[in-house]
């Protein structure tokens, strides 16, 4: 930049020619050049990756011979009417000068220790002289700080409450950047501000038995890089007495029949708090048995197809940790398992277990004549309990099924103190359902399942697979699974499969035993003379309605005696049973032995049927009023045995000298844990 300068003389100057009154005369022309404002040069040592904890320099230059600056340093942020400003990828930005700015003559800046939040875009400016000259801002430079290890969380496994006794792991978590070798971290943890005994560590982790003592607020410390960070604190509390557990049952029933489903569930507050749940039926020592309608999951014991032999006492217990700590036992809950014949039945149309969603299906209570009063049909969801779904002989209709239909649906009395057997319905969004019975089957009953797709108008899929138990049973060309005489063995979970991999659901089979129990006794009672007549009873229970005609056989030392077939007839309570009886008239010595009452069904059950012992021997009574000996009989039941064949498989059990009850059959089921 150029400016003229003019230069007027005195008239004293006798050197230079002057005008009157001090006007110049001539005049003489100085040009003086002014640069532009310097701009000084911004430089970031060192260059790339800079990590929290390390020196960070910024070197601020002016170019040229110049001397006598004094440097600033401006971070650039959000802009602000009251800081200066600067034009940075199109948009102004605000100049925050950076605190203790002001170097020397080397025009340096230190950021030691470097931190994420020194992370950002800086510029340098320079001043002199008095008043100050300052120079033009520089370039921008990007700084970024990288951090080297996160701040570290705290952990406590198991999570709390606590109880005495348990054993407790602390975990500091945290992990120095896998690329920045030499950086090692050590770990320190505190509870209410004092440093736990052993002080800082290598290992992230301190394992503690804890006590009411150890109750408080934890926090860990990891060092290294020259940095430390704390984690947030963690309460910790510890309970003197162990936790006991609450067991529950879904749906709310303790009274069930052959076939129903339910779900116990063993409550200890939060299920990620690490247990581990132990069943125990009858005794705390002998766990659940193992079978296929069975099956444990987290806190929770199913019982798929309820059976007489899942009649019992429950208890539950849980356990975490290694080793092992454990709560006390549940309270019992006992279940009870009625192979009564209720007297209301709810009627599904269409008459099957799985339904396609959009459809229609029909809900209705059909109750025998010894029942009276307005029964409802109920259903029970998980998590949300039981609700009412229609009342009235009526019954109700579903239309447009949805999937939310699903459930467990059973009849029930006005009362509450009668119901149906349970129903579970499913409705299914996909294209393909397995058509089967609703209701339980009894032995004996013929079964068939049909594949169905959505879209071939309820036909049966041609070529469909049908899997039991997960395995594959057979592969029809029809359709259908056909098994003309069930028995208890076809008890299971079914499912089928079409061609191109789309499949239904699984549905419960549940076929029950015809015959559960027998019952022989003998009349009179012992000791009796020789040459009375024995009366031998034998009453068989049956698990249908309408029974059917039942073959009895009564044997003595596996030699059949005498046998008739016997047509059942309806008892009190609703159950069907068949009685027969069997004289041996004028007894004699070769009539002692041991007598069984076999019972056999139709077509397709066992021809041994199920069996009770009875063993009738001769005892000689000393004569009485001077008379002479006489010889008489002692009837006594020797062992009772209900089981299915074979027979070697059941329990015999010692028995008083009248009368006789079934006692169960043993299994050979494994322990569930």
């Amino acid at each position: 930049m150029d400016f003229l300068l003019c230069v007027c003389v005195s008239d004293m100057d006798t050197h230079s020619p002057v005008a009157e009154r001090g006007v110049c005369v001539t005049p003489e022309r100085v040009v003086l050049s002014v640069p532009d404002k310097p701009r000084p040069l911004l430089s970031i040592t060192p260059q790339g990756t800079i990590y929290e904890g390390e020196s960070v320099t910024l070197t601020c230059r002016v170019p040229g011979p110049s001397t006598g600056w004094r440097y600033q340093w401006y971070k650039l942020v959000r802009y602000n009417t009251g800081l200066g400003y600067v034009l940075y990828n199109g948009r102004y930005d605000s100049l925050e000068l950076l605190p203790d700015s002001v170097g020397g003559a080397t025009g340096s800046y230190t950021l030691r220790p470097a931190a994420l939040t020194n992370t950002g875009t800086y510029v340098c400016g320079a001043v002199r002289g008095t008043p100050g000259y300052d120079t033009q801002y520089s370039d921008v430079h990007s700084l970024e700080v990288k951090e080297l290890f996160p701040r570290p969380t705290l952990s406590v496994d198991p999570p709390g409450p606590l109880w005495e006794g348990e054993t407790v792991t602390l975990s500091c978590r945290t992990q120095a950047v896998p690329h920045r070798h030499g950086v090692q971290l050590q770990f320190t943890f505190t509870r209410d501000s004092e440093t736990l005994r052993g002080g800082a560590s290598w290992s992230h982790q301190v394992t503690l038995s804890v006590g009411k003592q150890h109750s408080g607020t934890y926090c860990c410390e990891a060092r290294g890089g020259g940095l430390r960070k704390q984690s947030g604190p963690v309460d910790m509390s510890v309970s003197e007495t162990r936790p006991k557990p609450l067991i529950s049952v879904e749906p709310p029933w303790t009274q069930l029949f052959i076939g129903d489903p339910v779900t116990l569930s063993c409550g200890l507050g939060d299920p990620s708090a690490g247990w581990r749940y132990r069943w125990f039926k009858d005794s705390p020592e002998i766990p659940v048995s193992r079978r296929a309608a069975l099956s444990a999951a987290g806190d929770r014991y199913t019982i798929r197809s309820a059976s007489v032999s899942d009649q019992g006492q429950y208890r539950c217990r849980a356990e975490r940790g290694n080793p092992s700590f454990g709560s006390e036992l549940s309270d019992v809950l006992k279940l009870d398992v009625s192979e009564l014949l209720s007297p209301a039945t709810l009627t599904v149309r269409p008459n099957r277990a799985q339904h396609f969603a959009g459809q229609s299906l029909s809900l209705s209570c059909v109750v025998d004549g010894s029942s009276t009063g307005l029964w409802t049909v109920r259903r029970h969801v998980t998590r949300s309990g039981v609700q009412s779904v229609c009342e009235g002989a009526g019954g109700c209709e579903i239309s447009p099924t949805t999937v939310s239909h699903s459930g467990l649906y059973w009849c029930e009395s006005g009362s509450g103190a009668e119901r149906s057997p349970a129903v579970n319905i499913l409705v299914h969004s996909g294209y393909v359902i397995l058509d089967g019975p609703v209701q339980p089957l009894t032995e004996g009953d013929s079964l068939t399942l049909t594949c169905v797709g959505k879209y071939y108008r309820n036909s049966p899929i041609k070529g469909a697979q049908f899997y039991k138990d997960g395995q594959e049973v057979t592969s029809s060309s029809g359709g259908q699974l056909t098994i003309g005489a069930v028995g208890q063995m076809d008890s299971g979970s079914y499912r089928c499969q079409r061609y191109s991999g789309e499949q239904s659901a699984e549905m419960w089979v549940t076929v029950r035993a015809l015959i559960s129990t027998v019952t022989l006794t003998v009349t009179p009672e012992a000791p009796v003379r020789t040459g009375v007549t024995l009366n031998f009873t034998c009453v068989a229970p049956v698990n249908k309605r309408p029974p059917p005609a039942l073959n009895f056989s009564l044997l003595r030392d596996n030699i059949t005696v005498s046998n008739s077939t016997v047509s059942s007839s309806t008892a009190s309570g609703r159950r069907p049973q068949a009685q027969w009886s069997s004289l041996i008239e004028n007894t004699e010595r070769s009539h002692a032995g041991t007598y069984r009452c076999r019972v056999t069904g139709p077509t397709g059950l066992s021809s041994d049927g199920l069996e009770l012992q009875v063993a009738v021997e001769v005892q000689r009574i000393p004569g009485l009023f001077g008379l002479g000996a006489l010889s008489m009989l002692s009837a006594s039941i020797a062992a009772v045995c209900v089981c299915a064949v074979p027979p070697q498989r059941c329990s015999s059990s010692p028995r008083g000298k009248s009368g006789g009850r079934a006692m169960r059959r043993v299994g050979d089921d494994e322990a569930l844990h």
